[in-house]
C-alpha cells in the first residue's frame, strides 16, 4: 500500500570502501521507520576513483542492499570535475543613474553546459554501468539547481544573458538598452517591459532543467534541490518566480534551512504545482543548516506544518557516514543517526504519517492567484518600499489567514491561470486539479485573456473573491473545540524520591590547537581520580601521544580510534598530541564526571554557561537532579531514575505526565515495561488501570540534548542559534553554553474527561 508521505535520509558518505558500515547505516534507516535514503558523497577521499568501474560496482552493491531492506534509494549526481564554463555569469548593475553590463569568470546560471556534462558523465554512466537489477530498482537522481542570486555587486543588480537583446528586437522591433534603466526605477510606465524582462529571465532559468527531462525520458525520478526565499518578492532575484520555475519539474521541491517555522506560500506553491501539473509528489529537503539542538517536539511541529501545506516527500539532511572533524565543523545535525533522541523517531514518523493520511482526505477547493506579474511590473531591486513589496505581503497575509481558518487551498499566479485554466467540464480546472472558489490576491495584474477567464469561471458557478469574507474567518475547527473542552483532573499520588543511576559512560569533548605540525589539547585530572580513562581520536591516521608517551589504539569504530590512557594520565595537567593525519576531534570517554571549576551561570531559560576550565574527577552526585552540575555537560547517554508510587483509590485509564522541559526525550517504564516516550509538546502516556494501595515501579530514562554532545558550545547564542555545531577554532574568549538536562522532580498522574 502506498504511504501518504515518504521520509528519506540523506546518507553523506566520504567513502564507498567501508561497505559494512554503509550497510549498517541502511539497516538502521529501516529501523528508524524511514522509507528510503539518498546516497550522497561529501568530502569524498576514497582510493576508488569516482565514477570508475569499481566505484559503479560498489554503488550497485549499495542499491541492491537497499532493495533487500525494502528501502527506496536515490543517488545524488555530482560532476566528476567542474566542466568548462560555457557561458560567463553576467548581470546589469545600476551605478549613479547608469546601467553597466558586468561579468565574472563564474558560470552563468543560464549555462546549459553543467547539466549537459552531468548527464553525459554521471547519469549516462550510471545507466550503462550499474547492474541491470540495480539500475532497474534505482528510484532516481537528485542534484543542486542553480539560481542567479550570486552576483557580487555593491550596487543594485539584475541578471542578464546576451540573447535578451535579440529576443527583444524580434518581439518589439526596438532597442532593449534604452529600457534597461527602468528596471532599477519605480516607473509605472515601464511595467510592461519589466514584466516581459522577468518572464524571459524566469523562462530561461527553467530551460536549463535538462536533467529533469533526461530523467523523465529514462523513467527515473528527479528531485531538484532548489533554494529560494519564502515570499514572491524575495524570489524575484533568485529564480524570478518559484511558481513559474518549479512548474518545470515533474517533482517540484524546495530546500528549507534551519528549524524556524516556514511561511505557507512556498510549501503550498510546491504542493499545488505537484497536483496541478506534476506527478502528485511534492518534495522538500529539510534540516539543512540545522544545528544539533532541535528537540523532538520542535521537529514534529515543523514537519506537521509542512505536511499541512501539502508536502508529501521529505529528504532529511544529513546523516554522516563518519562523524569526524570535517563533518562536525559543518555545523550540521546528523539526522537521525547521531541524535540523542533517535529512539523516538519511529514514533514521531508514524504520527506524521497519520497526519498526512488525514490531509489526503481534505479537499483543496480554493485557488489563490498570486500577483507574480504585478510584482514584476513594480519590482525595484534592493528596495522594499515599493508596491511590489506590498503585493507580496498581501500574499503572505491571505495564506496565513486561510491557514489560521483551517482552510486548505492551492496557489497559482496570473500567468499560469491565464494559460491553463479549463472550463470545458462546467466547473474550473487547472491542470489536473478542480476548484470551486477563485481568490485573487489584491494587486493581481490580469491580461484581457485573464479577465475573460475570470468571467468564464463566474459563469460556471465558481465563487470569485478578492479577499476573505469576515463570515468565513469565524469558523473554529472541531478538533480545536474538543481540545478546549477537555477537563484534566490530577490524581493524588504518593511517591518516593528518585533512586538515580548515573550514565554508564561519560564524555568530555576536548578543545585543540595546531602547533609545530601537531594538534594539541590539554585536560586536567583530579589527584584522587582512580578510574579507567579512554581517549577517542576521530582521525584514523594520527600518531597519538599522551604526556609525550606514544600510545596505540585498542579498538576502533565508525567514530575513530580508542586509546587506553589510564596508566599515562597524571594528576593535574595532561597533554595530548596527534600528528600525521587530518585534524581530529579529541574526546575522553569513561566513568568520570567533568567539574566546571568556575561553576555555571544562567544564559537563558534553557541554557547555562561556563568557561572552558574543567577537571576530570571520580563520579558522584553534586546535585539532586541537575546532570550538568553533576558533571555530565558533554554526555550523550541517558540517566536512569526509579521510584515507587501508589494511589489511595481505584482509577481507570490514568495517564502519567512528566516535565520534559529539561530533557530531549524521556522513556517511561511502568513495572519494568516500556510505555513509550514523552517530550515537550507530548508529555503524557496512558497507564493501565491502578488499584488503591497497589505499589508500582516507575522508571525513567532521561536523554540529554545532542547539542551538549556535538554542538557549537562557543556560539554567541548557543543552542538558540539555528545553525549550531562543533567548531574548535573559536578560541576560549567566550563562554561555553550547554542545554539544561535535569531529572523531573516528581511525576504527575492525571485523568482526562
Amino acid at each position: 500500500m502506498e504511504r501518504p508521505v515518504k521520509f528519506l535520509a540523506s546518507l553523506s558518505a566520504d567513502s564507498v570502501t567501508d561497505m559494512e558500515l554503509i550497510k549498517s547505516r541502511i539497516s538502521d534507516f529501516k529501523g528508524y521507520g524511514l522509507d528510503g535514503f539518498v546516497f550522497a558523497l561529501e568530502d569524498y577521499s576514497d582510493d576508488i576513483e569516482y565514477m570508475s568501474d569499481e566505484f559503479i560496482k560498489k554503488v550497485s552493491e549499495i542499491i541492491l542492499y537497499a532493495k533487500s531492506e525494502g528501502l527506496e534509494i536515490w543517488l545524488e549526481a555530482k560532476p566528476t570535475e567542474p566542466p568548462e564554463v560555457g557561458m560567463l555569469s553576467s548581470w546589469l548593475e545600476y551605478d549613479g543613474g547608469t546601467v553597466k553590463q558586468c561579468c565574472s569568470p563564474e558560470r552563468s546560471p543560464f549555462d546549459y553546459t553543467n547539466s549537459a556534462v552531468l548527464i553525459d558523465s554521471v547519469l549516462e554512466r550510471y545507466k550503462s554501468g550499474l547492474s541491470k537489477e540495480a539500475y532497474g530498482y534505482l528510484a532516481g537522481f537528485t542534484s543542486e539547481v542553480p539560481d542567479f542570486s550570486g552576483q557580487d555587486s555593491e550596487y543594485p543588480a539584475v541578471p542578464w544573458y546576451d540573447e535578451l537583446e535579440t529576443e527583444y528586437t524580434e518581439e518589439f522591433n526596438g532597442d532593449i538598452f534604452s529600457n534597461l534603466k527602468s528596471l532599477f526605477e519605480d516607473n509605472e510606465d515601464a511595467s510592461e517591459f519589466k514584466a516581459w524582462y522577468w518572464q524571459k529571465i524566469t523562462d530561461r532559468m527553467g530551460e536549463t532543467a535538462l536533467i529533469s527531462e533526461w530523467c523523465k525520458e529514462n523513467e527515473k525520478g528527479y528531485f531538484p534541490q532548489i533554494k529560494t526565499n519564502a515570499n514572491p518578492y524575495s524570489q524575484v532575484l533568485q529564480t524570478g518566480s518559484a511558481l513559474q520555475y518549479l512548474r518545470r519539474f515533474n517533482l517540484p521541491s524546495v530546500s528549507f534551512s534551519g528549524k524556524t517555522a516556514v511561511s505557507h506560500f512556498l510549501p503550498v506553491s510546491v504542493s499545488s504545482l505537484a497536483k496541478q501539473f506534476g506527478s502528485g509528489t511534492a518534495g522538500a529537503s529539510v534540516l539543512g543548516g540545522l544545528g544539533w539542538g532541535i528537540r523532538p517536539g520542535e521537529f514534529e511541529e515543523y514537519m506537521t506544518r509542512l505536511i499541512e501545506c501539502g508536502i508529501n516527500m521529505f529528504v532529511f539532511h544529513t546523516s554522516f557516514l563518519h562523524l569526524n572533524y570535517k563533518s562536525l565543523s559543518r555545523n550540521q545535525i546528523s539526522f537521525p543517526t547521531h541524535i540523542t533522541w533517535k529512539k523516538v523517531v519511529p514514533q514521531i514518523l508514524e504520527r506524521l504519517r497519520e497526519k498526512a493520511e488525514d490531509e489526503t482526505k481534505r479537499p483543496h477547493k480554493i485557488l489563490v492567484v498570486c500577483p507574480t506579474r504585478a510584482i514584476w511590473e513594480h519590482f525595484v531591486p534592493t528596495s522594499d518600499k515599493t508596491i511590489s513589496y506590498d503585493y507580496s505581503q498581501n500574499v503572505a497575509d491571505i495564506c496565513g489567514r486561510l491557514y489560521e481558518m483551517n482552510r486548505r487551498f492551492d496557489l497559482t499566479d496570473e500567468i499560469i491561470f491565464e494559460e491553463n485554466a479549463d472550463f470545458s467540464g462546467g466547473g474550473m480546472k487547472l491542470g489536473e486539479a478542480e476548484y470551486g472558489t477563485l481568490l485573487t490576491v489584491p494587486g493581481a495584474s490580469f491580461s484581457k485573456k485573464g479577465m475573460v477567464a475570470i468571467e468564464r469561471a463566474k459563469a460556471n458557478g465558481v465563487r470569485i473573491l478578492n479577499d476573505i469574507p469576515k463570515s468565513d474567518t469565524e469558523i473554529i475547527p472541531l478538533d480545536q473545540i474538543r481540545q478546549l473542552t477537555k477537563e484534566v483532573v490530577p490524581i493524588s499520588t504518593v511517591q518516593d524520591s528518585w533512586t538515580i543511576t548515573l550514565p554508564k559512560e561519560n564524555r568530555f569533548l576536548l578543545e585543540s590547537s595546531y602547533k609545530d605540525g601537531s594538534f594539541i589539547c590539554e585536560f586536567n585530572v583530579d589527584d584522587e581520580f582512580d578510574s579507567d580513562l579512554t581517549l577517542l581520536v576521530t582521525d584514523n591516521n594520527n600518531e597519538v601521544s599522551i604526556n609525550n608517551i606514544l600510545v596505540r589504539p585498542i579498538m576502533n569504530d565508525c567514530l575513530g580510534n580508542y586509546y587506553n590512557i589510564t596508566s599515562n594520565v597524571l594528576g593535574g595537567k595532561n597533554t595530548v598530541m596527534a600528528s600525521g593525519g587530518d585534524r581530529p576531534v579529541f574526546c575522553l570517554v569513561g566513568d568520570f564526571k567533568v567539574t566546571a571549576n568556575q561553576g555555571y551561570r544562567g544564559f537563558d531559560d534553557r541554557q547555562v554557561q561556563t568557561r572552558y576550565d574543567f577537571t576530570v574527577k571520580n563520579t558522584g552526585m553534586d546535585s539532586e537532579n541537575n546532570m550538568i552540575r553533576c558533571g555530565y555537560p558533554f554526555c550523550r547517554d541517558y540517566v536512569s531514575a526509579k521510584k515507587v508510587i501508589y494511589i489511595e483509590e481505584n482509577i481507570n485509564k490514568p495517564q502519567i505526565k512528566l516535565d520534559c522541559s529539561c530533557s530531549a526525550v524521556i522513556e517511561v517504564f511502568f513495572d519494568n515495561e516500556s510505555l513509550g516516550f514523552v517530550y515537550e509538546g507530548s508529555e503524557t502516556l496512558p497507564l493501565p488501570s491502578i488499584a488503591a494501595e497497589e505499589r508500582h515501579l516507575i522508571e525513567i530514562h532521561c536523554y540529554p540534548s545532542a547539542f551538549n554532545a556535538f554542538g557549537r558550545h562557543r556560539s554567541l547564542f548557543g543552542d538558540s542559534e539555528n545553525s549550531s555545531g562543533l567548531n574548535l577554532t573559536y578560541g576560549d574568549s567566550q563562554d561555553l553554553k550547554f542545554t539544561l538536562w535535569k531529572i523531573p522532580r516528581d511525576i504527575e498522574l492525571i485523568q482526562e474527561f
